[in-house]
C-alpha cells in the first residue's frame, strides 16, 4: 500500500504540473495544505511558505476533487480483485474444511461492495 501511495502521489505531481502550466502558472510544489470549501488556505502562513498563492492553491484543489473519486475507484477495484482472489484461494485450499468453504463461497456470491 506504502508504494502505491507513492506511485499516486508521483502521478498526481507529473500531472498537476501540467495542470498549472495550462493555467499559466509556475510549478512551485503540491504538498497538501488544508483549505476551505472556496479553495482558500486555511493557514495563510502554510500556504505563503509553500510559495502557494490563493489562484494555486484553489487550482489544487479543484484537481484533488476531479482526481478523488476516480483514484478511489481504482483502489476499490483493486481491493474487490484482491480479496475474491484470496476467496478463490480459500474454496481451493478447504477440500476438508467446510466452513471455510462455505464462507469463502458467501463472500465471493455476495456481490458485496466490502469485498
Amino acid at each position: 500500500m506504502k508504494k502505491r501511495i507513492k506511485e499516486i502521489g508521483d502521478e498526481f505531481a507529473k500531472i498537476f504540473k501540467e495542470v498549472v502550466a495550462a493555467a499559466g502558472m509556475k510549478y512551485v510544489g503540491c504538498e497538501p495544505i488544508e483549505a476551505n470549501e472556496h479553495g482558500e488556505p486555511v493557514n495563510k502562513n502554510d500556504a505563503k511558505t509553500k510559495g502557494y498563492s490563493k489562484e494555486y492553491t484553489k487550482i489544487m484543489k479543484d484537481f484533488e476533487k476531479r482526481l478523488l473519486p476516480e483514484k478511489s475507484s481504482i483502489v476499490k477495484s483493486q481491493n474487490q480483485e484482491y480479496y475474491q482472489s484470496k476467496c478463490r484461494d480459500l474454496v481451493a485450499q478447504s477440500d476438508n474444511d467446510s466452513f471455510f468453504r462455505a464462507a469463502a463461497n458467501l463472500m465471493l456470491n455476495s456481490g458485496s461492495e466490502h469485498l
